[in-house]
């Protein structure tokens, strides 16, 4: 990336920090297991070229789940995927003798459950 001049001169859509952590927790007392999984990447200014730069915010992601195990062939797992429900925003800017250009773009998220029956025959 030296022929793109600083600062944030790196590769378009390349994220410098990214991170998991997922945890389960079993219960004693009764036949249930929670869990989850956390992401995160980060974001920031990005200069594309001598005249085009790209600016994104970090992306959190938490997933949960509930797994209810009746028996050693039959369970019942309810998911949430998404649960903070975050839009993705990312913004380009064009720079020339001509003027200025940005584009923002938002794309909306959904939150989604799942309810999953599992018997093993």
């Amino acid at each position: 990336m030296n022929s793109v001049p600083g600062p944030n001169n790196r590769l378009d859509s390349q994220t410098p920090v990214s991170a998991n952590f997922g945890i389960d927790y079993k219960l004693d007392a009764i036949p249930l297991t929670l869990g989850g999984n956390f992401g995160f990447q980060s974001a920031g200014p990005v200069r594309i070229s001598a005249s085009q730069s790209s600016y994104g915010v970090p992306k959190r992601m938490l997933d949960l789940y509930a797994l209810w195990k009746f028996d050693s062939k039959t369970n019942v797992r309810l998911a949430l995927a998404n649960a903070l429900h975050q839009d993705h925003f990312s913004s380009s800017t064009y720079e020339d003798r001509e003027g200025t250009t940005v584009r923002t773009n938002i794309s909306k998220t959904n939150l989604i459950w799942r309810l999953n029956f599992e018997h093993k025959f």
